[in-house]
């Protein structure tokens, strides 16, 4: 790996002790006693954090779960419940999927770009369903009464700023310089204003649903016979005449929409289907396939990307979960290293330990493992 691709953190993320003393003095009440019943109570929770694994320990879970120590066999584990991140992480890279998925290790670190769009993605469901209004309020945030327990409380819903510099004092994110948070937190800014000043222009009716979860089984007859169960989330759904349109906010890199690398819009396609037809009570007039709309909206342009799906562009989607499900069945965990390792994978810092020292020994038994049982599967077919 080259030294000028190397990342360092900006700073030190507050400690447990620290974050604790600020949330006690934010509490809007002035009694000593509560906020330290509060601190004693927040702090009992924090002892029970994960213990961070070590290179040693995540190289021999590794080779437990490739060997299928963990499991029954002529059961293996595949891919279970499919999501669009999780599909898509498999195909980009099946070790880290393993990191990920299988083993359910935690990041050590996270890169900027993932939690802007976090944070991003907060400040529009809060524009959505019109908790945030105006300009400032998408910035700077702002405070609302709520009743609780028959008492009115004030609260604060926060904007950008409060967003994107919480979650850079609370998370262990990467900077490639110092300037990088503030650098973000400016770019943010510009992309709300212009996010603003197109909405103002285009009033639009309130969407019929925003962040909506769903959880559906996906049925593979003809092309298999078999179900596979899909979850995930609608970022927005609105209702234009006889349309449903579903945007998918991206604040990153857009590729192309078409069914062989937007994946994710084929997924939701069949979801809202699906999902509609579960839930008739609440869709008397259900719309036909051919009238569900998909788009990628780019925020940093105002890009929207446009498509359509129908029975072809789902094959091909269920082709690649069965194609994932069997290898991941057959411990095919084998890495794929390229340009993303440095741009867009967590897993960055570990991978590097595991992989590349230690001259390769487990590289080498991934890839020997997974050779053995291509080998083996060949002989008896």
């Amino acid at each position: 790996m080259e030294k000028n691709l190397r990342l360092f953190a900006l700073g030190k993320p507050l400690s447990k002790a620290a974050q604790i003393e600020l949330e006690a003095n934010s509490l809007l009440v002035d009694d000593d006693n509560i906020k330290q019943q509060y601190k004693e109570a927040i702090g009992k929770k924090s002892k029970k954090a994960k213990k961070v694994a070590t290179i040693e320990e995540i190289t021999a879970a590794v080779k437990r779960e490739v060997r299928g120590e963990n499991c029954l066999e002529g059961f293996e584990q595949g891919i279970g419940k499919v999501s669009a991140s999780k599909l898509t992480t498999y195909r980009g890279c099946h070790f880290a999927y393993l990191l990920q998925y299988r083993l359910h290790l935690q990041p050590h670190v996270y890169f900027p770009q993932v939690v802007f769009g976090e944070c991003f993605h907060y400040i529009l469901e809060d524009f959505n369903t019109n908790r945030l209004i105006t300009l400032d309020d998408l910035i700077f945030g702002k405070e609302v009464q709520v009743e609780e327990d028959g008492k009115l409380k004030k609260k604060k819903i926060k904007g950008w700023k409060g967003r994107w510099y919480g979650a850079a004092n609370s998370r262990n994110i990467r900077f490639r310089s110092e300037k990088q948070l503030h650098i973000l937190y400016n770019k943010g800014v510009g992309m709300l204003k212009d996010f603003f000043e197109k909405e103002q222009h285009n009033p639009k009716p309130a969407p019929e649903f925003v962040e909506r979860k769903f959880d559906v089984m996906l049925d593979c007859r003809p092309y298999l016979n078999r179900y596979y169960r899909i979850n995930g989330f609608f970022d927005k759904i609105d209702k234009k005449n006889e349309k449903v349109i579903i945007t998918d906010y991206k604040t990153g890199h857009v590729g192309a929409v078409s069914s062989d690398l937007g994946l994710q819009l084929t997924l939701y396609w069949y979801a809202y289907n699906k999902w509609a037809a579960q839930n008739a009570l609440y869709f008397p007039k259900q719309a036909s396939p051919e009238n569900i709309e998909l788009v990628m909206y780019h925020l940093p342009t105002l890009e929207e990307k446009h498509a359509t799906r129908d029975n072809i562009a789902l094959k091909y989607l269920i082709n690649e979960i069965h194609n994932a499900d069997s290898d991941i069945k057959a411990k095919n965990f084998t890495p794929f290293i390229g340009s993303h390792c440095d741009t867009a994978c967590f897993w960055q810092e570990s991978c590097y330990e595991l992989l590349m020292s230690n001259n390769k020994d487990l590289f080498n038994f991934l890839i020997s493992q997974y050779t053995n049982m291509i080998s083996e599967k060949s002989r008896t077919q």
